[in-house]
């Protein structure tokens, strides 16, 4: 074996261990991206669990009531949703089309209903701080807001999330904001 031949061999076995590398790296990235993403989903729905209990709850045993103030303020912080946001660039690159697909339409959904929280938090905030006794059309808004609310909890609490293909495709059972909007077709 000649100076060149050798020379050229161990560019090519350099090339084969570095191009085996980045292969093994990047399915062993994958695979805790993956793992990350389905712990996040799971420790979110544990907590959208607790408070949809709670918000649903407080209306059922009638803490809300026309002529009555608001019973206490419900202070809510928003979301940051920091795993999603820290790999948001990268998810295109490791998820297959179909699931990045999934991840970004199931965090939408959750990010949806933590604004709908937020509303309703504020909503009942604003009315403690001014005093306000709330009507019975108040009530009954509250309960469309809940409705709503509980719908789009619903969705997320379904799936049991193992993998990320399990997440669901379709979100149209849960109740858009035209259904708690009056408007001309759904006045009250």
């Amino acid at each position: 074996m000649t100076l060149s031949d050798r020379i050229l061999a161990t560019i090519l076995a350099t090339l084969l261990v570095w191009a085996v590398t980045k292969i093994v790296t990047f399915f062993i990235q994958r695979s805790r991206i993956k793992a990350a993403f389905v712990t996040d989903l799971k420790l979110h729905q544990r907590g959208i669990r607790l408070q949809d209990n709670f918000i649903s709850s407080l209306y059922e045993n009638g803490f809300f009531k026309a002529d009555k103030l608001v019973p206490f303020p419900i202070r809510y912080a928003s979301e940051e949703w920091l795993l999603y946001r820290a790999l948001q660039r990268d998810l295109a690159f490791y998820l297959s089309s179909d699931i990045h697909r999934k991840v970004i339409k199931f965090y939408h959904l959750m990010w949806e209903l933590d604004q709908s929280m937020l509303g309703f938090a504020q909503a009942l905030d604003d009315w403690d701080a001014d005093g306000y006794k709330m009507t019975q059309k108040d009530v009954d808004h509250l309960k469309k807001r809940i409705d709503r609310m509980h719908s789009m909890a619903k969705l997320i609490l379904e799936p049991r999330i193992s993998r990320l293909s399990d997440l669901p495709e379709d979100y149209q059972q849960a109740k858009t904001i035209e259904s708690i909007i009056p408007t001309e077709n759904n006045s009250d």
